[in-house]
């Protein structure tokens, strides 16, 4: 089926995603209400960037260019029919230099108390995001695609527990931290032609996770991970 053939095809881009109310900047769960549970499965849906088929978007929301989603049902290309699938297609690399920043910053003040704790906790979400563009060379023809994004979030988790000891009654601090990083070439061969190279940072650490509820601080556990994908 062609593309211009599927009238139900969900099509959004950079001017509507930015247009959007995203809490901390989520595409991902933005445009997930338009997929099919059935096609989705327990697996998730499909995510292609570009074309590839990857476990991770792997790129900040601002060097997004446009999301379609069923553009076509039943192509043989991918593993997942549309209604399963996220296809992204990234900006491409302008004949001049062109960034874009952004930033978004919450802070607890304006939070509510949560009823078990004794002090409202002193937390804190800062995301930084953008990207850069622009030509390698004279011929106009290479150009490169580097896209950030730096998320850091200072939360609290709240322990009411009754011990044999007495009640305890604490805020614990978990925080966590996001780091992605993509670094694009691209070279026109032909006027519908072009080849990409992308190399994608994703590292993710978070400190007493587990914690809250009846969970003592005493059986908090920090865990890190990282990918290089190229």
């Amino acid at each position: 089926m062609a593309d211009t053939e599927n009238q139900d095809k969900v099509e959004l881009t950079d001017h509507l995603l930015h247009d959007l109310p995203l809490f901390n900047q989520n595409y991902l769960a933005a445009v997930s209400v338009f997929l099919g549970p059935v096609s989705i499965g327990n697996k998730g849906p499909s995510i292609v960037v570009d074309g590839l088929e990857t476990p991770e978007i792997g790129i900040s929301p601002s060097a997004i260019q446009e999301v379609k989603i069923n553009q076509n049902p039943y192509s043989a290309e991918y593993s997942r029919p549309g209604r399963g699938r996220i296809e992204i297609i990234t900006k491409s690399g302008s004949p001049k230099l062109h960034g874009t920043f952004n930033f978004v910053f919450r802070d607890y003040v304006l939070n509510a108390r949560n009823a078990f704790a004794m002090t409202k906790p002193e937390e804190q979400h800062r995301i930084f995001e953008g990207n850069l563009s622009g030509p390698l060379g004279r011929g106009q023809k290479t150009s490169f695609l580097i896209s950030a994004s730096r998320s850091e979030e200072d939360v609290n988790s709240t322990v009411f527990a009754h011990t044999p000891s007495g009640l305890i009654r604490d805020n614990t601090p978990s925080p966590q931290r996001s780091t992605l990083l993509s670094v694009q070439l691209n070279r026109q061969i032909r006027e519908a032609h072009s080849i990409s190279v992308r190399y994608e940072l994703n590292d993710h650490s978070a400190a007493n996770q587990g914690v809250g509820g009846i969970a003592l601080p005493e059986t908090a556990t920090d865990v890190s991970d990282r990918q290089d994908l190229a």
